[in-house]
């Protein structure tokens, strides 16, 4: 837990607000403060003695050790390094202990300092049973990949239920933006990308310290935002890029129908000769890219028909291998089966071409201007970059 959480946090608000005297008298002789992470303390009740288990005054035998601040002085503590032990503990023959994350210095009316000790749970095992039976059901996995707005919206609900996120509040605010009134499409982009990157940093600072550096999670909930709000305007929005981009659209079919009526050869495609072409499969996942909802859904398809084109290719590849020793007969010599991006350009732009695209141009915009969580080196953006070559390998055998 950072610094600024504490205003988030549930025991420190309370210590100042509902128990201010315990915390002006704790402050007044110099006392140290506990302040458990907050999401070791779901489902705790703040209580008197929850406070005075938190709030310790130093043992007069020891500089190290501390005392708890209930009436009979119950409990006896001592910092060791960067854990704090329980050590006068009659359950166990172990020590209980708790991670120190990190030291905070305040200073009192009187300009007395005092220490607070941000720590990573309650310090006392008592609490121990109510936090290992919310970490073993509250636990996220982080370990997967989030594709569809179905499995967007089954991660954030699952913040929701932790209480880390409103949907319904989302969802208004979401609607709340009038697109048909923004001037420009990059005046939409900064709305939508700050409503986006401030819901992300409330979710992110209501999380745990392992949890806020943890990449698995930062980019599953950029994900799960994004996806989330853009298929709650995607309607609107499609329609509007579509008739943005109407005449861009119109341009790229009519040069497919162009090839299709000349019969352009697959030589012009500089599709190599050697190369089987049926690929049925990747027609069928292309043919789908107009009916997906959403820029992420629309990216994740056109992958997908990447992904198909090359498992087609290979597969054919070893099938006319078995059949009649394909690559004995190779020209250079090199493994036909693999397949380079310069092979792979020419193979995607005759899956459009079969297809007849419709809105290429406008998918093409809708993806790259409205997906902020992808980066340059990821699968993704390679998909950008092999589709975008494609187009221009249509340009170029269109103009010949």
């Amino acid at each position: 837990m950072e610094v600024d959480e504490l205003s988030h946090n549930v025991f420190y608000l309370l210590l100042r607000n509902e128990y201010k005297r315990k915390y002006d008298f704790a402050l007044k002789k110099c006392w140290t403060i506990c302040v458990p992470c907050t999401d070791s303390l779901r489902e705790i009740s703040i209580t008197n003695e929850f406070i005075d288990d938190h709030v310790l005054k130093p043992d007069s035998e020891s500089n190290t050790q501390f005392r708890s601040t209930d009436e009979g002085e119950t409990h006896l503590y001592k910092i060791d390094n960067c854990v704090i032990k329980l050590i006068n503990d009659d359950e166990s023959n172990h020590d209980y202990k708790v991670n120190i994350l990190s030291f905070e210095k305040g200073y009192n009316k009187e300009y007395q300092a005092y220490n607070m000790i941000i720590v990573d749970k309650p310090v006392h095992r008592k609490y121990r049973i109510i936090i290992t039976q919310i970490s073993q059901s509250d636990k996220l996995e982080l370990n997967r990949n989030i594709l569809s707005h179905k499995e967007a919206v089954n991660f954030l609900n699952e913040l929701q239920n932790k209480k880390l996120l409103n949907i319904s509040d989302l969802v208004f605010k979401v609607k709340s933006i009038d697109i048909n009134q923004n001037n420009s499409m990059d005046d939409l982009k900064q709305i939508l990308q700050k409503l986006i990157c401030n819901y992300w940093a409330i979710i992110m600072r209501k999380q745990k310290l392992d949890i806020q550096r943890d990449a698995r999670f930062q980019k599953l909930l950029s994900i799960s935002l994004e996806i989330f709000v853009m298929h709650q305007i995607h309607d609107t929005l499609y329609f509007i890029l579509g008739n943005l981009f109407n005449q861009q659209d119109l341009g790229i079919r009519t040069k497919i129908d162009h090839i299709i009526d000349a019969s352009v050869s697959l030589d012009h495609l500089r599709v190599k000769e050697s190369f089987p072409i049926s690929m049925p499969n990747s027609m069928t996942e292309l043919a789908t890219l107009d009916s997906h909802k959403g820029p992420h859904e629309k990216l994740t398809c056109m992958k997908r028909t990447l992904d198909i084109i090359i498992a087609e290719f290979k597969g054919a590849i070893a099938d006319m291998k078995s059949r009649n020793d394909f690559f004995n007969d190779s020209n250079d010599g090199s493994n036909t089966n693999l397949l380079n991006s310069d092979d792979l350009i020419p193979l995607l732009l005759y899956i459009i071409i079969k297809c007849r695209s419709q809105k290429l141009h406008t998918n093409l915009y809708y993806i790259e201007n409205f997906i902020w969580s992808i980066t340059p080196h990821d699968d993704l953006s390679y998909t950008l970059v092999i589709y975008r070559a494609a187009l221009k390998l249509l340009e170029q055998i269109v103009h010949k």
